[in-house]
């Protein structure tokens, strides 16, 4: 949940509208970073801002810290087989961004179940389902 925490600012703008313009994705993020930093953070104790900026900064990457030092690009057998301990903070920002893609597709298939749809939300919906492989899922919730 703390990876979507500069959303608050933002709003969730979904994946499909977010992907649709060149850079906008970039802009919003470096928009997020900057309100992060200047609004958000210092309304929280001194002692949880460094925390808060792991769960928030390169949340999509694999992620350990040693000694204070954060180091990106954990593979999920290091991560899982070498780091899985608590004195290593360890991040699966893998599973995290597929998560969020899923959320993302959902949020895209009810907005379209209920009416409230575009040509974008429509393309992005099924990239997502094709890029995720998960249509035995929607298979599962198009009763719903």
């Amino acid at each position: 949940m703390f990876h979507d925490l500069p959303e608050v600012l933002t709003k969730d703008i979904i994946s499909p509208i977010k992907t649709f313009i060149k850079g906008l994705e970039d802009i919003i993020k470096d928009y997020e970073e900057d309100q992060m930093k200047n609004r958000l953070l210092p309304l929280l104790p001194v002692s949880w801002r460094k925390e808060m900026r792991y769960f928030t900064q390169d949340e999509f990457e694999n992620k350990i810290k040693i000694d204070g030092k954060i180091i990106n690009g954990i593979s999920y057998d290091e991560l899982n087989n070498l780091y899985n301990k608590n004195e290593f903070y360890p991040l699966d920002g893998k599973i995290i961004k597929a998560c969020d893609k899923l959320t993302a597709f959902i949020g895209a298939y009810i907005s379209i179940k209920h009416g409230i749809t575009s040509k974008h939300l429509e393309e992005g919906r099924k990239n997502i389902m094709r890029n995720l492989k998960i249509k035995t899922f929607l298979e599962s919730i198009s009763d719903c």
